[in-house]
C-alpha cells in the first residue's frame, strides 16, 4: 500500500466522525452512535480476563481474512464466523492514520453487517505510521525493503482501528489504538533475507512481530496484541458493552 500523505479526508455512510485527536495522545477516545445520537466515552483499560461470563445472544462475525486476527479470536475463546469484507480500501484516501483506520474498520464491519442479520460484526484495520508516512501492506519485494529501511533503528507507531457493528440495531462503536514499536539497527543483508522469507507480504509495515521480525524489535510500548492487528483488551471491553463478555480463565 502506497503512502497516503496529504490525501483528502473521507468518511463512512454519512455517519458522524469521531472527534479529532493527535496520534499519540495519552487517552483513547471512542464514539458510540445510535440513530443520530452521539456519546463520547473516555475510559481506563480493564484486563479482559476479569470480565464476568455472560450468554452470547448474537453470532459474532469477524470481517477479516487476516489469519493473525482469526488466531487471536480463537485464543480469546469465542465461537465466530469469518466473513471477509469486500470493501475496497483503495477507494479511501485519508492522510491522518487514526482517521484512516477508523474509517476502514467501520466500513468493513458495516458492509458485512448489512448482509447478515442477527449478528455483531467486528472490523479492523492496521497501519504503521512513521515520520509522517503511512505504511500499509507492501506491494512488492522492493516496496517491502523500502519500508523496512525506513523503520530501521527507529521507533514507529502501529495503529489499529476497531469497530463493532450490530446488524439489527445499527448501533456501532469505533476506536483506534496506538502502540509504539522500536526497531534495532538492521543490516541490508538481514532485510534482504527477511524479505526473501515472504513474511512481509500481507502485513502492515512489511513485518510481523510474531515471526522472524521479532528479532528486529528492541521494545514495544503499549498493547502487544494491537501490533498483531487486534487489540484484545479493547475488544473485550467493547463486546461487554454489547452484552457479550467472557471469562477467559473459566474455559
Amino acid at each position: 500500500m502506497a503512502s497516503r500523505e496529504g490525501a483528502a479526508e473521507g468518511g463512512c455512510g454519512g455517519n458522524s466522525a469521531a472527534p479529532e485527536r493527535s496520534v499519540g495522545a495519552k487517552r483513547r477516545r471512542s464514539v458510540l452512535l445510535k440513530k443520530g445520537s452521539r456519546e463520547v466515552y473516555n475510559y481506563s483499560t480493564k484486563i479482559f480476563v476479569k470480565l464476568l461470563s455472560m450468554p452470547i445472544s448474537k453470532k459474532i462475525i469477524l470481517a477479516s481474512s487476516s489469519l493473525q486476527r482469526q488466531e487471536l479470536f480463537k485464543k480469546f475463546g469465542f465461537e465466530f464466523i469469518v466473513q471477509p469484507s469486500d470493501f475496497d480500501e483503495r477507494a479511501v484516501e485519508i492522510g491522518d492514520p487514526e482517521k484512516l483506520v477508523k474509517t476502514l474498520a467501520l466500513a468493513k464491519a458495516k458492509g458485512v453487517a448489512e448482509r447478515f442479520s442477527g449478528s455483531l460484526v467486528v472490523g479492523a484495520d492496521t497501519v504503521v505510521f512513521h515520520n509522517g508516512e503511512i505504511f500499509g501492506k507492501p506491494q512488492s519485494a522492493a516496496h517491502a525493503k523500502e519500508m523496512l529501511k525506513k523503520l530501521n533503528g527507529d521507533t514507529h507507531s502501529v495503529i489499529t482501528g476497531l469497530s463493532l457493528y450490530d446488524a439489527d440495531t445499527h448501533q456501532f462503536v469505533v476506536d483506534a489504538v496506538e502502540t509504539f514499536v522500536s526497531f534495532k539497527p538492521i543490516s541490508d543483508a538481514e532485510i534482504d533475507a527477511y524479505v526473501k522469507s515472504q513474511e512481509p507480504f500481507g502485513k502492515a509495515g512489511g513485518y510481523t512481530v510474531q515471526g522472524l521480525a521479532g528479532l528486529f524489535v528492541d521494545r514495544i510500548q503499549g498493547d502487544y496484541f494491537n501490533v498483531l492487528g487486534l487489540p484484545l483488551d479493547l475488544l473485550a471491553h467493547r463486546l461487554s458493552e454489547f452484552g457479550i463478555a467472557h471469562n477467559y480463565l473459566a474455559r
